[in-house]
């Protein structure tokens, strides 16, 4: 995982990144436990679609609960990554202008009006203007869609975990390109159209579709299926658990090395 050398006025951020580190392994090695202990709960359909041009595959099962320990370590995780960032920003206050208030944070707005807004009710005052410039540039509404961005992300589940549970399911995907073809007889693949991870409840979803250049009525195939533990509902999407965790992870970490600059 990346790392940065952080400058001792940055030493506390850098024990809370430690302390995430070390609680998304334990996470990890909670749901390979969970995951073989699993029984055989969901089914996958595979049907023709568009003229017999596409051959679809569904997938269908039983809700499985998931420990809620792991809900509850992965809000842990989320709140050390958010409390960094306003870490840096009381650290940035001290720098810049010897002073530090229950009221500066690290200021996350998906548009320019709610963020100037922060900066006028002094949730930077005492930062330099050049910190200041960095941390709006780093701002969610200069992307095209914010709520996806790793910032948004973050915003988004440490709110939620204030006030209930992260909703963590069981999910479903497509693993790898590797198709077994049991066709009657030759058959052109011309598309593999992956469907994404897909929450396994009892109303069916896609996982993927094959598509062939002409009808083949005798086509048959099977894809490799992984089952993940996922975050359901994160901005519309099902994302996977640790896969989340760490790309927060790494994206706090590069935007923490964005200021070690301000603290010669």
């Amino acid at each position: 995982m990346p790392t940065v050398q952080l400058p001792p006025e940055l030493e506390g951020i850098g024990a809370k990144i430690f302390r995430a580190d070390k609680s998304i392994s334990e996470v990890q090695i909670t749901i390979g436990k969970f995951l073989t202990t699993l029984p055989e709960f969901y089914s996958v359909r595979k049907f023709f679609e568009n003229n017999n041009l596409d051959y679809v595959f569904m997938v269908a099962g039983q809700r499985v609960a998931v420990p809620l320990i792991i809900s509850v370590v992965c809000g842990e995780v989320l709140h050390h990554f958010r409390a960094c960032l306003d870490h840096l920003v009381v650290a940035l206050a001290q720098k810049h202008a010897g002073t530090q208030s229950n009221a500066h944070y690290f200021p996350i707005r998906m548009t320019r009006s709610k963020f100037d807004r922060a900066v006028k009710e002094g949730r930077l005052s005492g930062v330099s203007p050049s910190a200041i410039a960095l941390i709006e540039s780093l701002q969610p509404f200069h992307y095209p869609d914010p709520d996806r961005y790793f910032l948004g992300i973050l915003h988004q589940l440490d709110i939620i975990d204030k006030h209930r549970l992260l909703l963590v399911t069981t999910a479903a995907s497509r693993m790898g390109n590797n198709i077994v073809l049991n066709s009657s007889g030759p058959a052109t693949i011309t598309n593999l159209i992956p469907g994404g991870l897909r929450t396994i409840s009892e109303t069916e979803q896609e996982l993927c579709r094959i598509r062939l250049a002409e009808p083949q009525p005798g086509f048959d195939a099977n894809i490799d299926v992984g089952i993940k533990i996922a975050l359901s509902d994160v901005s519309g999407l099902t994302v996977p658990v640790i896969d989340t965790l760490l790309m927060i992870r790494d994206a706090t970490v590069e935007l923490l090395g964005k200021f070690v600059s301000e603290f010669p």
